[in-house]
């Protein structure tokens, strides 16, 4: 993931309300498990259907995952585990994203009856624009996207840990260090 990607994941109402809203017991000391949130609440809903009319569909980069957008900007991802739904998940490029597609990503979550969790402070939000512009706005994608060259090159927290080696140009994941466009291309 890159430092510009705000990073969004679906969790179920109903899982919500049995868990009283505590999403603690989704992350370890290895980055978070969304699987159990979706074991006994799977999607009702088709979702490539729904996730086509926001981002264009894209290969999988990986068994077991449905995707959609660009990787380097905005994307959608849903994963699977033995056929069943374990993580719903979209990453907004915080460099260029539209109050549309953040409508299309609330009007999506209500349909599959999903609050919105924000990895990063481990936050749940309504599914509505307003909630998905203000924690985008906090994030640490759009503090990177105003001041990349002041932005620390290193995370410490576990959730935000660079993936595969990171580098300070903001790319972080499978590409591996360098690979990225760097602060200037903001």
């Amino acid at each position: 993931m890159a430092l510009w990607q705000f990073q969004i994941e679906f969790i179920p109402r109903a899982w919500l309300k049995d868990a009283a809203a505590d999403v603690s017991p989704l992350f370890g000391d290895d980055g978070r498990d969304l699987a159990p949130a979706w074991r006994d609440h799977p999607p009702a809903h088709a979702l490539n259907a729904l996730f086509s009319g926001m981002l264009p569909p894209a290969p999988g980069r990986y068994a077991g995952e449905l995707y959609w957008g660009d990787e380097k900007h905005s994307d959608a991802h849903v994963w699977y585990g033995n056929g069943r739904v374990e993580s719903i998940g979209v990453r907004v490029d915080a460099r260029n994203y539209s109050a549309r597609l953040l409508q299309q990503i609330a009007e999506i979550a209500g349909q599959l009856d999903c609050d919105l969790l924000i990895p990063e402070t481990r936050a749940v939000i309504a599914p509505n624009v307003f909630a998905l512009h203000g924690a985008l706005r906090a994030s640490k994608a759009a503090r990177y996207v105003l001041g990349p060259r002041k932005y620390p090159e290193r995370e410490t927290d576990a959730d935000n840990r660079p993936q595969d080696g990171g580098s300070a140009d903001g790319e972080m994941g499978d590409d591996g260090p360098g690979k990225g466009p760097g602060p200037d291309a903001a």
